[in-house]
């Protein structure tokens, strides 16, 4: 006949099993005894006639006739946290990373205050030398009178220039616009436009305000001043 490991041999397995044992489960009638995905099943053995010895052991191979099976999780149920390790050394320095992109133009800040005013200008400095001496007078050069011929329409122009004499220099001018003929209307002819074209002559034009008579011609002189 089969003989079980005895009493003493089984308790120290039971307290090798029993490290880490969170709970004792109630009996189970389905489970072999052995470990089965974390669960330990034995069976506590019944009373035997003859040999009082095995008598209460825990049997984790076989379940003998009138043996009470029980099961217990070999995981227990988890601990208080342990208390907080020390700081460990700092890593080397990563890779500077990518450059982000642009953010948004921020606000316009406020005005500053004005700032104090700087020092007052440099000493005057020495007078400059004399200029030339200016033009004492002036004399006024006519130029050539420039008649249009008889007749014409309204909106003809008619130009006259007076040029200064060699040696003297524009200081102004102006100009005449007359018409002449049987009939004679001021207002038929008028002065345009009077103006330097040059450093030395003066341009005047005339206009028809009208259609002249036949008989009627319209006459420009114009003027400079210039220095004598």
């Amino acid at each position: 006949m089969m003989r079980f490991p005895s009493r003493k041999l089984l308790a120290a397995a039971s307290v090798f099993l029993f490290a880490g044992v969170a709970a004792i489960a109630v009996a189970s009638n389905d489970a072999t005894p052995g470990v089965h995905h974390g669960v330990v099943t034995a069976c506590v053995e019944p009373p035997t006639k003859g040999n009082s010895a095995t008598s209460g052991d825990l049997n984790v191979l076989a379940c003998l006739k009138g043996a009470k099976k029980i099961s217990w999780s070999v995981t227990g149920p988890t601990g208080p946290a342990g208390p907080q390790g020390a700081q460990g050394v700092a890593g080397p320095q990563g890779p500077t990373g990518a450059t982000g992109p642009t953010g948004a133009t921020g606000a316009t800040g406020a005005t500053g205050a004005t700032g104090p005013a700087g020092p007052a200008g440099g000493p005057q400095g020495p007078p400059g030398p004399t200029g030339p001496a200016g033009p004492t007078s002036s004399t006024v050069t006519p130029g050539a009178a420039v008649t249009s011929a008889t007749g014409i329409t309204a909106e003809t122009q008619v130009t006259a220039t007076a040029t200064c004499p060699a040696g003297k220099v524009l200081l102004g001018g102006g100009a005449q616009v007359t018409a002449s003929g049987t009939v004679s209307e001021p207002s038929d002819g008028v002065l345009w436009q009077s103006y330097p074209s040059s450093g030395t002559t003066w341009t005047a034009v005339g206009i028809a305000e009208f259609d002249f008579p036949v008989d009627q011609s319209m006459t420009v002189q114009a003027f400079v001043v210039c220095t004598s």
